[in-house]
């Protein structure tokens, strides 16, 4: 079995090999027709993506739920699945843009949460969402994104002082 292997060059005589797509607590021994080499991986990886589901939506919050899977495929054939299989997770990034800014803005909450809800948000308005887990290795992969809309039309009344506050529920 061989993996890819990505040179790296340094500043001194001696070079830097990234071998990726390695399996956690793996010990690497020599390889055929090379000098020796022994290496190890982690023992922790990065955590795996969350799932994201929208669990209430109102006029100004949408309520987001997520999971992470406790199995690998790459493990399924040999092992079941166990709590040893699930890198440990310190916290979570969530990520939020609506459909008129465009710009996605940062949540981060701990490993104990798996929900939160965003708030003063304007009603009838479309929101992206993700999540990213994290943990002392990195960030995992995020989440997929999904869409929400917000319940209502949103009605801006042109001139009022209030334009970017004031929301007329139809």
């Amino acid at each position: 079995m061989f993996k890819k292997v990505v040179e790296e060059k340094s500043s001194n005589q001696n070079k830097e090999v990234k071998i990726t797509d390695l399996r956690r607590a793996t010990k690497i021994g020599p390889g055929p027709q090379s000098e020796e080499m022994i290496g190890e991986t982690l023992v922790n990886d990065p955590p795996r993506a969350p799932i994201l589901t929208s669990v209430n939506v109102n006029y100004d919050s949408v309520e987001l739920s997520w999971s992470i899977e406790s199995t690998d495929d790459s493990y399924a054939s040999e092992q079941q699945a166990s709590n040893s299989d699930i890198p440990e997770i310190t916290g979570y990034f969530l990520y939020a843009k609506s459909s008129q800014s465009g710009e996605w803005k940062e949540r981060q909450v701990d490993s104990q949460q798996n929900s939160y809800t965003f708030t003063n948000l304007l009603c009838g308005t479309q929101y992206q969402f993700y999540v990213i887990a994290y943990n002392n290795v990195g960030k995992g992969d995020p989440s997929q994104a999904i869409a929400v809309r917000t319940k209502g039309s949103g009605k801006i009344v042109k001139g009022s002082s209030l334009q970017s506050k004031l929301t007329i529920f139809l």
